[in-house]
């Protein structure tokens, strides 16, 4: 075998596909055109991952470090897949054409504010695999002590929680008439398992956040952020819950001491510096810009996947 010719295998799904006697020097692109007849899966929705997604369709195999006896991993959808998905979502939109009323406030009775201050429906797409686990998440979700501290805190009351078809790669959640509604993604692109946790929950505290605020602007970002705080159960209420350090909200004063400006854009930390000359809606912006320069890499994709909206 001479070093340009290489032989290698593509996993998909759980199957292995070899690739026998390739040219090394071909393209990524000429080795989708073979994964697509090996697969079914069309060029256009193929992502080939080794050491990185191969962005390149114009890079050679060798370019691309892809050696003999390496394993490359195929992720994308087939048209019959897609098209499994389309009759789901079709079918879920059915069941879905009931407005969904909101709950009565409850008068008295034990522990009222859980059952005012909650999420009232729970549903999952059954036809996917392993539904009970989705169900499990979001009952996770729904009972976890921050977000139901969140919830009462701020005295929202969400009509449903469901999963998000993955048919829609490119949302993560979204928050429909803020509250009526929230969905999330729960499963994985490739649909063999289910997303982090806490990746989860991140999304679903963005999503409350729109219970308030509809555009991503910086008043949305400073609700966020105290969300998060909120919704840590280290912090809540600035009452001491383990031996690790706990949060307390700070007064106007505080927050400004820790505010500096820095080569055009505002940062948190550093020395204090004197806004007494400022107004308070000036204080207030100040701090709230100062949050929105926190926001995250996992912030921005959050952000990116959004598609909340409101009618």
């Amino acid at each position: 075998m001479t070093n340009n010719i290489i032989s290698f295998q593509i996993s998909f799904k759980g199957t292995i596909y070899p690739v026998q006697k390739w040219n090394a020097e071909g393209t990524v692109e000429e080795l989708k055109l073979h994964v697509q007849d090996l697969t079914g899966v069309p060029v256009e929705r193929q992502k080939l991952m080794y050491k990185g997604l191969l962005r390149d369709n114009a890079q050679t195999l060798v370019n691309a470090k892809i050696q003999d006896g390496v394993k490359v991993m195929l992720i994308g959808s087939k048209d019959e897949d897609i098209r499994q998905v389309q009759e789901i979502d079709k079918r879920v939109d059915r069941i879905r054409t009931t407005p969904v009323r909101k709950v009565k406030a409850f008068k008295s009775g034990p522990n009222k504010d859980d059952i005012r201050y909650n999420f009232h429906k729970i549903t999952v797409i059954e036809e996917f695999p392993e539904p009970e686990k989705a169900r499990k998440l979001l009952e996770r979700l729904r009972d976890d002590r921050g977000v139901r501290h969140v919830m009462k805190q701020y005295q929202w009351s969400v009509g449903e929680l469901t999963e998000l078809t993955p048919f829609e790669r490119t949302i993560l959640g979204y928050n429909r008439n803020k509250g009526e509604l929230i969905s999330l993604r729960l499963r994985t692109d490739d649909m063999a398992g289910f997303r982090h946790y806490d990746s989860i929950r991140k999304v679903l505290l963005h999503e409350l956040t729109h219970n308030v605020w509809s555009e991503h602007d910086h008043r949305f970002h400073q609700l966020n952020r105290e969300l998060e705080i909120v919704a840590d159960p280290k912090t809540f209420g600035g009452t001491r819950l383990s031996n690790d350090a706990v949060y307390t909200p700070a007064s106007d004063d505080e927050v400004d001491s820790a505010i500096t400006w820095e080569a055009g854009s505002y940062r948190l930390g550093g020395a204090a510096r004197n806004l007494d000359n400022l107004t308070p809606d000036e204080r207030r912006n100040l701090r709230a810009k100062a949050a929105t320069m926190r926001m995250t890499k996992e912030d921005v994709d959050i952000e990116e996947g959004c598609g909340s909206k409101s009618t």
